[in-house]
């Protein structure tokens, strides 16, 4: 080796353990947000139309519910905007959430983006093993989620 040549591939004398199953250090992607890719590859299939119950730690605390696509998600939430009162506020209201869901979550083979966030229906957040809130919509960011588990939590944890 001449003299030198550290300096024009130092990353050559760099120990790392990049690893394509993820990293249990903590440190992923150099301070980058860690996406678990098997929840990624999950959350793609609701694009076909299944759906799965699932338990998430998001911050210490579990959200357990059902996981729908991201489109039934924004018209389930305009479906319950419109329901909420009979006032053409709430109807105007509920059109333009239904219209963000179509621009986001448009037809599947037009969808480029990564998949960014997981939703449920029927969410229930759980601390200390007692429901703290029942039956929501909630969309939560993949690069959140600590751990997960199919199916959902029914009994108090213990």
């Amino acid at each position: 080796m001449a003299d030198g040549d550290d300096q024009d591939h130092p990353q050559d004398h760099e120990h790392t353990h990049d690893h394509p199953h993820g990293d249990d250090s903590g440190d992923h992607s150099g301070g980058l947000p860690f996406r678990d890719e098997a929840l990624a590859v999950m959350v793609e299939l609701l694009d076909l139309g299944v759906s799965f119950g699932v338990s998430l730690l998001v911050g210490g605390t579990w959200v357990t519910g059902v996981a729908i696509s991201g489109q039934q998600w924004f018209r389930e939430l305009a479906e319950g905007v419109r329901r909420s009162g009979s006032s053409e506020a709430a109807e105007l209201f509920a059109g333009a959430v239904r219209e963000l869901g179509d621009s986001i979550y448009g037809p599947v083979s037009d969808q480029s983006l990564p998949i960014g966030f997981i939703h449920l229906n029927g969410a229930r957040a759980l601390a200390g093993g007692a429901p703290v809130e029942e039956g929501r919509l909630v969309r939560l960011r993949l690069d959140r989620v600590d751990g997960w588990l199919l199916g959902e939590l029914r009994a108090p944890l213990v």
